[in-house]
């Protein structure tokens, strides 16, 4: 089950989050969910089942301007840091490990970056490199659909405006289908020790 609340933050921005955490049970280890883009912040629905068995909980929110969230002009992606500490703050959570899938992926890494203390370990599928990166063939491997300047996001932004896609052959929407397994192993691994991830640069 999915608990979905609007968090009022200190500067008048709403942010609406979503919490896995049931009644009287008592989570090992918190995940926050980075959502793509122009997803919304419902957590990886087909993870959930697997990440309740093992203690798992799933927060996540809709980023400023997605869905209940209200804008925030002038945001960048290092914000994300901080709008990830008011929820945690406001669940009462004070260290978590933080996942991001495609324009989610770099607000995990900025939350891991900018929140050392809080942050246990982050992981990121499909993260986006930089567009104008130098040497950087950005549609390198994508089928044409998928350098074609991809598609318009569903009409509106509310709610349930549209589930994406299936993924087909080809494209980098396969990558969403592997975080199953190997996140709650990586999870599973952070909530029996957390005290022995060490951190990495790869």
């Amino acid at each position: 089950m999915v608990t979905q609340t609007d968090l009022l933050l200190s500067d008048g921005r709403t942010l609406h989050a979503y919490d896995t955490l049931a009644d009287g049970v008592d989570a090992r280890l918190a995940v926050f969910w980075h959502h793509g883009t122009p997803n919304l912040g419902a957590p990886p629905e087909p993870l959930l089942p697997a990440a309740t068995e093992r203690g798992i909980r799933w927060v996540s929110y809709d980023r400023p301007g997605y869905g209940g969230s209200t804008p925030h002009p002038g945001r960048d992606v290092a914000s994300a840091a901080t709008d990830v500490a008011s929820v945690a703050d406001a669940l009462g959570i004070e260290q978590f490990a933080v996942m991001g899938h495609s324009g989610g992926a770099a607000h995990a890494l900025a939350c891991a970056a900018l929140l050392p203390q809080r942050v246990l370990a982050a992981v990121c599928g499909s993260g986006l490199a930089p567009y104008h990166a130098e040497g950087l063939d950005w549609f390198a491997g994508m089928a044409a659909a998928g350098a074609g300047g991809g598609g318009a996001p569903p009409p509106g932004r509310g709610r349930g405006g549209g589930a994406p896609p299936p993924p087909r052959a080809g494209t980098a929407g396969e990558a969403v289908q592997w975080p199953a397994v190997g996140v709650l192993r990586i999870a599973q691994r952070l909530s029996a020790s957390p005290d022995r991830v060490r951190r990495r640069s790869m």
